[in-house]
């Protein structure tokens, strides 16, 4: 059991948007909300006392754990609370509010759940300055944001900023509550990988008779080399098809064989070259494009240019510290290489603003060139190909047959997720399954959007702060997987024990989770996050190219 939660939690890396030159602001003309001038006056036992009896609206996401949450936690606690009778109308996006706005002068509901993305499309939904978003600090009001780790705040203020210009941004004009985020994660068959070795390691253990073990072994593979037979020599390296030989006739008799795993994009690089068609990447465009993102994002601030070609972004050799940043590289301290690196990836980015993917694409040029060495040894069935992760992860090596012995081009070793916990969507899986995070883990925080000419703004917001409320944040986490908001070194010892409990389960039930300490220590709140539909254009034409 963790006995000291707050030592799991490392301090997570937040970018700030560093902007050269003169910044031009550019006010949003819809600063007026129709009957909701009250609010800014208002204290929050008044807003409370409002929104007591009333019926509030929100578009939320719809899948099975998410739900499961939603109708029996938070609208019982909303009931039981405040009497307030919390309906979810459907996942709503905002395509869907500025259409349902401009044919009808309202959207239907009081607010929804989304990402950045949504956000700098709502706050000029007409593109003449004019937003969708209740102008109004509202968020301010909530006691609950005590507890907010203001990881969030940096995705609002760059979004904004990239429309209104630099310093335009402040809670007044555009408030927003945070809930919920994803982050890439990577999932994996325990039966196969061992994520502790190295992605050109291979662990054989040695069974006797009765299949108790003799020895274990860590041998090192490559494309081609040795042949390996059962004994191992640690100068040697092994052609993976000999150990895969060796593994089917020997699994589960007189050995057990796991495959190693890569932990930063450098490494998958040369992991896909051995396990040839065992990672896939989906089209940004399709159905699992938030998904596809955060691994995209995390190759930006991870590698970085040398010449027409690519290497890692703390290799000393990159052209960007005999350039840009010459003269900051840190000789053994790869983790403020990255750090400085991330800050001036976020700089040279959000200084061009209204970005297409052809800009986009030339600030870049290393992750094509990436990609481009990378993705032909993925799988082809669904690299490139529109679709949410659902088939590629049913194809997880060994998740259907448990006694397949040996992957192949119908097999993935690595499967994608976004969400920090699998223990509700592990129905997908028929394997023991294990999720770990790689060494860039990018985060792509949600929000709670009120549409402005919300009848019912009091209803909302108090549901709002009830979203925010550590116990519903930790619940949340523990039924659907997404991220919390809330830093745990703002909460008393008493709310420290909801997110304690379910940390204690990791250790008592093997749940597929990965834990905060592993997601916290390596996140990035990616300024760029916004950039999602350019971003996803310019990706896919890399993969094509």
């Amino acid at each position: 059991m963790v006995k000291d939660p707050k030592a799991l939690i490392a301090v997570a890396v937040v970018l700030i948007m560093i902007v050269a030159g003169v910044a031009v602001v550019v006010t949003n003309n819809n600063t007026s909300n129709k009957n909701h001038d009250d609010l800014a006056d208002m204290s929050w036992n008044e807003i409370v006392d409002k929104a007591k009896g009333t019926d509030v609206t929100i578009g939320f996401y719809f899948d099975e754990p998410c739900l499961k949450w939603f109708n029996n936690v938070l609208v019982k606690e909303a009931k039981d609370r405040y009497d307030i009778n919390l309906k979810q109308v459907g996942y709503k996006t905002d395509v869907q509010a500025i259409s349902e706005y401009k044919n009808s002068g309202k959207v239907s509901y009081d607010f929804f759940w989304g990402r950045a993305s949504n956000y700098v499309n709502l706050i000029n939904y007409d593109g003449n300055n004019n937003s969708l978003i209740l102008q109004s600090d509202w968020e301010s009001k909530m006691p609950n944001m005590k507890y907010s780790d203001g990881l969030a705040d940096k995705s609002w203020q760059a979004a904004y900023e990239s429309v209104y210009g630099e310093g335009s941004y402040n809670r007044t004009v555009s408030s927003v509550a945070p809930f919920s985020g994803s982050t890439t994660s990577f999932v994996y068959n325990k039966e196969f990988n061992d994520v502790s070795i190295a992605w050109n390691e291979v662990k054989v253990i040695s069974l006797d008779d009765k299949g108790k073990t003799k020895a274990t072994n860590i041998i090192k593979v490559g494309e081609t080399g040795d042949t390996f037979s059962g004994d191992a020599d640690s100068t040697k390296t092994y052609s993976i098809d000999s150990v895969r030989s060796y593994r089917v006739a020997n699994q589960d008799t007189n050995a057990k064989v796991y495959y190693g795993l890569p932990h930063n994009y450098t490494e998958l690089n040369s992991w896909s070259k051995i396990y040839k068609e065992q990672f896939y990447l989906p089209s940004a465009q399709g159905a699992a494009n938030f998904h596809v993102q955060l691994i995209l994002e995390a190759m930006i601030y991870e590698l970085a240019s040398k010449g027409d070609s690519w290497v890692a972004c703390t290799d000393a050799s990159a052209d960007v510290w005999d350039k840009d940043l010459k003269g900051k590289f840190v000789k053994g301290d790869d983790a403020a290489n990255k750090a400085t690196y991330m800050e001036y990836i976020n700089g040279k980015i959000l200084s061009k603003k209204n970005i297409t993917s052809e800009q986009y694409a030339k600030e870049i040029p290393y992750v094509k060139a990436y990609l481009q060495d990378t993705a032909p040894y993925w799988n082809k069935t669904y690299t490139g190909t529109a679709g949410a992760v659902t088939a590629p992860n049913q194809s997880l090596v060994g998740n259907k047959d448990t006694k397949q012995k040996d992957f192949d081009g119908s097999t993935i070793m690595i499967a994608l997720n976004s969400t920090e916990t699998l223990a509700n969507r592990s129905d997908m899986y028929n394997c023991t399954i294990g999720v770990y995070a790689p060494d860039t883990v990018c985060s792509n925080r949600c929000g709670l959007f009120l549409m402005k000419d919300t009848p019912n703004p009091y209803g909302a917001i108090v549901i709002a702060n009830l979203f925010n409320d550590p116990e519903m944040q930790a619940s949340y986490y523990s039924v659907a997987g997404n991220g919390y908001n809330v830093d745990l070194d703002k909460l008393s010892s008493d709310q420290l024990k909801s997110f304690e409990s379910r940390w204690a389960d990791w250790d008592a039930f093997d749940r597929p989770y990965v834990k905060p300490d592993q997601i916290k220590s390596n996140m990035i709140m990616p300024a760029i996050g916004y950039l999602e539909a350019t971003l996803s254009k310019c990706m896919d034409e890399f993969i094509k190219a």
